[in-house]
């Protein structure tokens, strides 16, 4: 049983966040403590493996947590979502913690952080497709999978040839993790502003 209500682009009922007002949940509050726990490991004086993990993980926070919001306006408010969702958020930034962290291993951290990075977008990718895969969410869906696929294909690599870890390895990672996430924002992102406009049109 999909937990997204599967008459909601008929019915005029649609909760969402409108641009004057402010909605700040529980989830937020979680995300702000945990990016706060990783930030005060930053040291912008000292270029060292644990900043430039730190900063690749912020770039992936920021992604997640705008994409968070951009479609957890279609999720029906319920108990039974609304507790699925906290264990699955808790349980996803438990993963992203651990991989902000892998950087205080030194080198050897960036095997660990590609490692750990995939199972948080493989988590992501199902706690997605619990809640049903139709239109701009089938793309966040195939972009998690495929980011979780890319990221153990280099833990592999990196595993295998026991490559010397360098920073550019790591800017490489990322890279190859941004045309996947920008199709992403571009097919989700869009149908936000529309689920926007027919809520305001609704109102009216």
């Amino acid at each position: 049983m999909p937990l997204l209500d599967e008459s909601a682009d008929l019915e005029p009922e649609v909760t969402v966040r409108t641009a004057d007002s402010v909605d700040i949940s529980f989830t937020d509050l979680l995300y702000a403590i945990v990016a706060g726990s990783v930030f005060q490991h930053l040291d912008p004086y000292k270029w060292s493996w644990d900043n430039v993990i730190i900063v690749a993980s912020v770039l992936v926070f920021v992604d997640d947590w705008v994409l968070y919001h951009a479609q957890a306006s279609r999720i029906v408010g319920s108990l039974r979502n609304y507790t699925f969702l906290l264990v699955s958020d808790i349980a996803l930034l438990l993963l992203w913690y651990t991989a902000a962290r892998a950087g205080s291993l030194g080198s050897v951290g960036l095997l660990w952080f590609v490692s750990v990075l995939g199972c948080f977008y493989l988590g992501a990718g199902l706690s997605e497709f619990l809640f049903d895969d139709r239109g701009a969410r089938a793309a966040l869906i195939t972009s998690d999978l495929m980011c979780c696929a890319i990221l153990w294909a280099w833990a592999g690599i990196l595993y295998v040839t026991a490559w010397h870890s360098t920073y550019w390895i790591a800017a490489a990672v990322v890279v190859t993790l941004i045309p996947l996430r920008v199709h992403a924002w571009k097919r989700l992102l869009p149908f936000q502003a529309r689920t926007l406009t027919k809520s305001a049109r609704i109102r009216k």
